[in-house]
């Protein structure tokens, strides 16, 4: 798809969608945040249209109006992968912010994560993910702290074992590092439109396919092979290596003892909220007896 057919299909969603709602007759009369919202799409403001949405969502819509949003939003995204939503700068002292929504899939359970990473060159006190407009998703007070160097980290914090995926709808990130030094910005998350997922296809393979045209203006989805050891009842991971395009449907040859370990298999699809990144990972895992049977060519 080409940029001006991306547009095209936007154009066409906000028509439709106002010659069929319940308010159509007077969609360019009345002005509310909604219609102004299409009206700022319309006109290629996203930016302006973003600001809107988040009007919207702070209304507590309806569950029928929640899915028109939803809709609306990932037709917003087909333009550019959303990159253009919010033109917010980041503080000098953050240098990236991503929230990642995990979907998991073992063998007799489906569990969900949710996890927000902060690149920061400051010692953060605080990570804050909450739905609004009270629901703390993630209230963590002491982020875990990754490997860095002396001047950049990396802290996140994760909510584990979710019961179902995090809903669509409006959300706030924030950020602090000590009592004075604070960054927020809003977070809208969408139902995810991935078109491409992964299944396993044999004791030892997996498949990845297509369910439709993806995103040209998106990344390519990353696939993600990992093997861990469980010891004690602790996962360590002991190999890893990550493919973009041209994914292989089977564990290549590694170098690692015959033994049982958990292979887990991520494909993981990114988009934009302006200098804000969101991941929407699916992870399919199943415990292997590794051995040399097992390698591809």
């Amino acid at each position: 798809m080409n940029r001006v057919s991306a547009k095209s299909v936007l154009l066409i969603f906000l028509l439709a969608t106002a010659s069929t709602a319940a308010f159509a007759d007077h969609w360019f009369i009345e002005n509310t945040s909604l219609t102004n919202a299409h009206k700022l799409f319309l006109e290629g403001d996203s930016t302006k249209g973003f600001q809107s949405l988040i009007e919207v969502w702070q209304q507590l819509p309806s569950s029928s109006k929640q899915v028109h949003l939803d809709k609306l939003i990932n037709s917003v995204i087909e333009v550019d992968c959303g990159r253009s939503l919010t033109q917010m700068a980041m503080p000098e002292w953050l240098d990236g912010v991503t929230i990642e929504r995990q979907n998991i899939q073992s063998p007799g359970r489906l569990s969900h994560k949710l996890i927000v990473k902060v690149n920061t060159t400051l010692e953060l006190t605080k990570i804050s993910f909450i739905r609004w407009p009270d629901h703390e998703v993630i209230s963590e007070s002491s982020p875990v702290k990754s490997d860095g160097s002396e001047s950049q980290f990396q802290f996140s914090a994760t909510t584990e074992n979710l019961n179902t995926r995090a809903k669509s709808g409006l959300y706030k990130v924030v950020i602090a590092a000590g009592s004075d030094v604070e960054w927020e910005s809003w977070v809208i998350l969408a139902e995810p439109q991935n078109k491409e997922m992964i299944r396993w296809s044999s004791k030892q393979g997996w498949r990845t396919y297509k369910t439709g045209l993806l995103n040209e203006y998106c990344p390519l989805p990353t696939l993600n092979i990992n093997l861990f050891t469980n010891k004690d009842s602790t996962f360590h991971q002991v190999w890893s290596k990550q493919f973009e395009g041209e994914y292989p449907n089977q564990l290549p040859k590694i170098d690692l003892l015959d033994d049982r370990y958990v292979l887990a298999i991520s494909l993981k699809h990114r988009r934009w909220q302006g200098s804000i990144m969101i991941f929407d990972t699916q992870t399919i895992t199943k415990t292997i007896d590794l051995n040399s049977e097992l390698f591809s060519d």
